[in-house]
């Protein structure tokens, strides 16, 4: 029995001083330390990246391509908060009623999309168009809209505006 008690007690000294200092002297404490630190710092490098590589894509898009995004976006509430039942759609046109009962329409003039209330006033909120078409979806919950621009570039969008 002393004999397995002494390799054991053996064993035991060579684990805690394994475990307190490896062959070269640095403690194993530090080496599990400075493997944390560093998978750390490539984390945060990592996830640095990535937001550097949003900003940089947001600072290379088109001037189209940022007055499409809030062209569509302003589109798309209005139809949302407007009377489902008035909206009319034609090739180069829509008209709808918002939700004050103004009368608010989408037209192609002379390179412009503009908008309009009451058919006065002149909101510009795509320049450089050289046409653009609304088409309504047969199950009429959708406008589908093309917007070719003076450059050549096309751009195609599907804006769903009813209320489930």
């Amino acid at each position: 029995m002393s004999l397995i008690w002494m390799r054991l007690k053996r064993s035991r000294k060579f684990v805690i001083a394994l475990f307190l200092r490896t062959r070269q002297g640095s403690l194993l404490i530090e080496c599990i330390f400075a493997i944390w630190v560093l998978t750390l710092s490539f984390f945060l490098l990592h996830t640095f990246w990535i937001g550097i590589n949003k900003q940089t894509d947001l600072l290379h898009m088109s001037e189209n391509q940022m007055q499409w995004t809030v062209f569509l976006e302003k589109l798309q509430t209005e139809l949302y908060r407007s009377d489902f039942s008035q909206i009319q759609v034609y090739r180069r046109q829509i008209y709808f009623l918002n939700s004050q009962n103004e009368k608010i329409s989408y037209e192609v003039n002379k390179g412009k999309l503009r908008r309009q209330v009451f058919h006065a006033g002149n909101d510009i909120v795509l320049l450089g168009v050289k046409d653009a078409v609304f088409t309504l979806a047969p199950d009429g919950r959708s406008i589908m809209i093309q917007v070719e621009f003076l450059n050549g570039e096309k751009k195609k969008e599907w804006i769903f505006y009813h209320k489930v």
